[in-house]
Formats: structure tokens, C-alpha cells, sequence
């Protein structure tokens, strides 16, 4: 069974928390990837009333922890952001932790939701290319279809050789 990290769910716990005071029913963003090519995130908030959230909605700032990569100590350090980019980060990171593989490939692509109530839900699928073989068609000498096994012929030249 999957789970978030502690600084995912201290995250996730924060910005309920100020979504649910601003008045915010829930943060839904969609993602997808392709080659090498990185996440790209299409979001909006909705407001309890059912609204898409205001530009003041969305400029609330926000403080959440992230991790420190700088220095000989690591740990963590807080950081200041503005709610929708906040929320779009924490979006990233969840569904990274549990379908990372969207880069490689063929890519994928899937969302996520997070309720004011702490529900996240995260959809995500692969996409795949199929190659099918169809049949070799084998022509004769006059430019007309025949009716030959292209991989008997095949097999008949190579121990002519």
C-alpha cells in the first residue's frame, strides 16, 4: 500500500487547512509527460459554492516546508508561496511518488485531486504505442501480387547462398 511522505502529509494538512478557511472546496490539476519532456500542470480550484476560485483566492500566501538541499545538514526549510502554486507543487510531488514513470516512453498522463477535507485522489495511466506486423506481401517478376511465403522464400535464398 502506497503512502505519502511526512512532508507530503504535513503539506497536505496545511493547505486544507487554508483552503478550508478561504472558503475552497478542492484543487484538481491534470498532468502529463512524454519522452524526456518534463510535467506540465493544468489546475483549477473550485469554491464551495461550486465557483472557479478568484485571483485573490489564489494569491493567498502560504507557508509549507520543503527539503533542503543545500549545505552539509540537508534537513528541511520553510518556504512562502502563493496557494495555487502551493498546492500545484504538492500535486506534482504526489503524483511523482506514485507514478513516477511519466517521462520515459511513450509518456503518460493522469491527475490529481485534493479536497479541502484532506481526500487525495490520483489518477494515472501509461501510454502505449503497439506495433502490429501485417502479413509481407511478396511480388513477382511481372510487378503482380503472388500468392509466395515471403519468409519461405526468405529461408530458400539464404541456403541457396
Amino acid at each position: 500500500m502506497k503512502e505519502l511522505t511526512s512532508l507530503q502529509t504535513r503539506n497536505l494538512a496545511t493547505l486544507c487547512a487554508v483552503m478550508l478557511a478561504n472558503g475552497i472546496k478542492s484543487y484538481s490539476g491534470t498532468l502529463d509527460g512524454q519522452g524526456d519532456e518534463g510535467t506540465s500542470i493544468d489546475a483549477h480550484m473550485e469554491m464551495a459554492d461550486g465557483s472557479p476560485a478568484t485571483e485573490e483566492t489564489l494569491d493567498i500566501e502560504v507557508e509549507v516546508i520543503e527539503p533542503n538541499y543545500g549545505g552539509a545538514t540537508g534537513g528541511e526549510k520553510s518556504t512562502t508561496y502563493n496557494l495555487y502554486d502551493a498546492l500545484d507543487d504538492l500535486a506534482e510531488s504526489i503524483f511523482d511518488s506514485v507514478h513516477s514513470d511519466i517521462f520515459n516512453n511513450d509518456g503518460g498522463q493522469g491527475s490529481v485531486t485534493i479536497t479541502a477535507e484532506g481526500k487525495v485522489i490520483v489518477e494515472a495511466s501509461d501510454l502505449v504505442t503497439v506495433t502490429e506486423n501485417r502479413p509481407d506481401v511478396v511480388f513477382g517478376i511481372d510487378g503482380k501480387e503472388t500468392d509466395e511465403d515471403a519468409e519461405v522464400l526468405e529461408e530458400s535464398s539464404a541456403t541457396a547462398s
